[in-house]
């Protein structure tokens, strides 16, 4: 059975549509997915929240080194580790959108999402601020 030009065409163009419609797809749920942000002003309040005041020196020689591994896996792109993802429950890119050109407000939000991640449980059924309490960095 031959097609003529004019159904090879309309073919051609709804294979056409349906990529385009899978293509806006994949960008909908990826611009509508809340999460954590590895952005320089999150990173900067895990360390004051957390490296300073009464910590051990190889804490802070093992937070420094982790650096971005304190939510991101190693070697793993920007996938989350479980306290990333614990973060990323509640340091979301849609509310940093809203408060992230006004410093008080952009510092109350991480503030308070960092505090509600400690709350989660890691891995090993302790509480991240557990881990953190007692020296053992968050990091998987």
């Amino acid at each position: 059975m031959r097609m003529d030009a004019n159904a090879a065409k309309k073919l051609s163009g709804e294979r056409q549509v349906h990529i385009r419609m899978f293509w806006c797809a994949i960008a909908l749920l990826a611009g509508s997915s809340s999460q954590a942000l590895a952005l320089p002003p999150f990173s900067r309040a895990w360390r004051d929240r957390y490296l300073s005041g009464d910590v051990s020196d190889e804490y802070k020689v093992a937070a420094e080194m982790a650096r971005c591994h304190v939510c991101h896996k190693i070697a793993a792109g920007k996938a989350l580790n479980s306290y990333g993802k614990a973060a990323g429950k509640f340091l979301t890119k849609d509310e940093w959108v809203t408060v992230r050109d006004e410093p008080a407000k952009l510092r109350l939000y991480i503030d308070n999402g960092l505090k509600q991640a400690e709350a989660e449980k890691s891995p090993s059924g302790r509480t991240f601020g557990e881990l953190i309490k007692d020296g053992i960095g968050p990091w998987d």
